[in-house]
């Protein structure tokens, strides 16, 4: 069977481009026995073209493909010019759609074209490309993705496929242990906690023929950065608004999925503001941070779970004054867009795999809700709602409240944090570091050692209860004499 591809564009503008794209699908060695091209100008120049014969050749054709740039081209007298014509007719059939967005974002682009633009990134994955090279590699990486979903072509996905070396052999007996007792208390995972690894990889399917798919090394190794070295999730604050140096703090996390999901989740909360409540109605104390958690660890979690680990690239997210974005080297699935994350919607992981394991150690809730239900979140708190961008890759934006400064008590540095300020006010008598991680819900050791405790001994708030031996398993924290008064202080400011 062979697929039709209908080659759109402003036709002047991209004249070199939509030949060298028809040619490259004809003479790729693969491609020609799968797809043929349609070019509006071929057609003309044989003298057999009425004004509506290219939306008819987008009826006919099964996929689409829209090359943007800055014109808008020749218009009609309803104000539409043929490329958006093109467009909305391969929408309103449902055809398949490959969109590409020419230049860089400092383009100047006609204002309709703008429109068209944003019509198109809300409805379909879009891609960026600088140059006529970038253009045919992005083609054809869609050409051989849409011939892997109609079964034409073997998927050889970074997910299910083999690992050239890597045994049974190399995973860890005490990863597979925890992952049998969380997904079994979770989702009442049939393996008993006692299964060997191997069991647990056919169940999963993540083993055959004795290797080891790429998914279970995510999972279920100490350190599966020693497979796949850029598999790991880099996070930066920054203290204004747009990304500066000196950078105040820059982490690079890496271990398994959900170790990363952990750390990186660890990192944004510590680095936004929380609300702490009191003990009116229990002895716990409620707290709540400006965005919620179970938001930031959706937005992280999916882009651990949907990127693509065949890039080079790692996982990166930023927290600025104003927001938190999460970027990751991937794309939305044909099968969605934009505007369905907004609504429940069918799942579609690029990595099925290894969101299966995500699911059953509950990381993930329930497949194609996740994004609504981050939405629904941040409408409860009253936030902007969060935004998702194709233009560079995939990224979610999540927005937080304006923060203005408080001013600090002279007896106090002026480097207090929110993370300081958050451990001053959970402080109850003498607590052990576990118990004070869990106060403030952060579940990095180190994370917690680097960004709260640390800096409160460092100034003065809190103290060791037994300093002489700094790593006695009985080793305690209180607040100091300062601390206590800070702790006033903060209380009085409610």
């Amino acid at each position: 069977m062979t697929y039709k591809i209908f080659i759109s564009s402003v036709q002047k503008e991209f004249a070199q481009e939509r030949r060298s794209l028809a040619a490259h699908i004809r003479e790729h060695a693969l491609l020609h026995e799968y797809f043929t091209v349609y070019l509006f100008e071929e057609t003309a120049a044989a003298g057999a073209a009425p004004d509506t014969l290219y939306l008819d050749e987008v009826e006919q054709s099964d996929v689409y493909v829209g090359i943007f740039g800055r014109e808008y081209g020749y218009e009609f007298e309803d104000g539409e010019s043929p490329t958006e014509k093109e467009y909305k007719q391969a929408a309103e059939l449902h055809k398949e759609r490959w969109v590409y967005i020419y230049g860089d974002a400092t383009v100047e682009r006609h204002v309709k074209m703008k429109g068209l633009i944003g019509t198109a990134g809300s409805q379909v994955a879009r891609k960026r490309v600088l140059t006529q090279e970038e253009l045919l590699r992005e083609v054809e990486k869609s050409a051989f993705t849409f011939l892997k979903q109609k079964g034409v072509i073997a998927s050889t996905e970074f997910d299910n496929s083999l690992h050239d070396y890597a045994t049974i052999g190399d995973l860890s007996a005490g990863k597979v242990t925890e992952f049998l007792t969380i997904a079994r208390a979770k989702r009442n995972f049939p393996l008993a906690v006692t299964s060997q690894a191997t069991e647990v990889l056919t169940h999963l399917g993540m083993m055959r023929s004795g290797k080891v798919c790429n998914s279970a090394l995510l999972v279920f190794t100490d350190h599966p950065q020693k497979y796949f070295p850029t598999a790991t999730v880099k996070c930066a604050h920054f203290h204004g608004y747009e990304v500066s140096k000196p950078i105040p703090d820059l982490k690079e996390f890496d271990g398994t999925a959900m170790e990363m999901a952990h750390q990186a989740t660890s990192f944004v909360l510590s680095k936004i503001s929380q609300r702490t409540g009191d003990r009116s109605e229990s002895n716990r104390v409620d707290t709540s941070y400006e965005i919620p958690r179970a938001v930031v660890a959706e937005a992280i979690v999916n882009a651990i779970a949907h990127r693509d680990y065949r890039s080079t690239a790692s996982i990166q997210v930023s927290v600025f004054r104003d927001r938190v974005e999460v970027w990751n080297p991937g794309t939305l699935p044909p099968e969605l867009s934009i505007n369905k994350l907004k609504e429940a919607h069918g799942s579609f992981p690029r990595n099925p795999l290894l969101a299966k394991c995500l699911f059953n150690m509950g990381e993930i809730e329930r497949y194609g809700t996740g994004t609504k239900e981050m939405f629904d979140l941040i409408d409860e708190v009253g936030l902007k709602p969060p935004t998702f961008s194709l233009d560079n890759q995939f990224q979610v934006t999540l927005y937080r409240r304006e923060q203005v400064g408080e001013q600090v008590s002279e007896q106090v540095s002026e480097q207090v944090g929110e993370q300081v300020k958050r451990l001053v006010v959970m402080i109850e008598g003498e607590m052990k570091t576990k118990e004070l991680m869990e106060a403030v819900s952060i579940a990095s050791r180190r994370l917690f050692k680097e960004d709260y405790l640390d800096p409160a001994i460092n100034i003065n708030l809190v103290e060791m209860t037994n300093p002489e031996s700094p790593n006695s398993p009985k080793q305690k924290y209180r607040l100091t004499k300062t601390g206590l008064q800070y702790k006033n202080e903060l209380s009085n400011r409610k």
